[in-house]
Formats: structure tokens, C-alpha cells, sequence
């Protein structure tokens, strides 16, 4: 629930940590990594079903619309996660978590 303190700030607060994006940093991360999603993903039919869902805790949710986008995700995690860590290094993903 939001914060009665702090009125709409509480408000807008807890909506970002609900998006993934807890602080400015996060904030900025997240949007680094929207703006370098097509070279961080690689693989431009896969893009038409993937896109960035949160960033939180250096693990970057991913979510997918089609099971065989999915498949083929989960295959390529390994070089996706090394492109994002090159790309965006002072977001220091450790991780994707990917869902439909």
C-alpha cells in the first residue's frame, strides 16, 4: 500500500518498485537497457515477442509471448546476459528471468 506520509510521492514510489525501478539508478538502468534491447537481445524475430519487463536486484525479467520465443530465449540466456552485461555495465545484471 502506498505510503499516507508521503501522498502521491508515496504513490509513485511504490509503483516503481513494483516496475522494477526502486531509485534513480534502477531507474536509469532500466532504461538503458529498453533503449539497447534490440542489440542486447540480438535476434530480430525474437524481438517482435520479448521486450524487458523489470529490472530488480541485477536480474533483468523478460517477458515473452510465445512458447517457442520462449524456447528459443532460454537457449540463448547465456549470450543475451553477455551482451546486456556489455552493453550496460553499470547495471551489473547477473541474471535473466524469463516468462510467457
Amino acid at each position: 500500500m502506498a505510503d499516507e506520509s508521503g501522498g502521491w510521492r508515496g504513490i509513485l514510489k511504490d509503483i516503481s518498485k513494483k516496475l522494477g525501478c526502486v531509485g534513480k539508478k534502477a531507474s536509469d538502468d532500466f532504461s538503458k537497457i529498453n533503449s539497447n534491447w534490440p542489440e542486447i537481445l540480438g535476434d530480430e524475430v525474437l524481438e517482435r515477442f520479448c521486450f524487458p519487463e523489470y529490472f530488480r536486484d541485477g536480474v533483468l525479467g523478460v517477458k515473452v509471448n510465445s512458447s517457442s520465443a520462449l524456447n528459443s530465449l532460454v537457449m540463448k540466456k547465456g549470450e543475451i546476459l553477455a551482451r546486456a552485461q556489455e552493453l550496460v555495465p553499470s547495471a551489473n545484471i547477473r541474471g535473466i528471468s524469463a516468462a510467457r
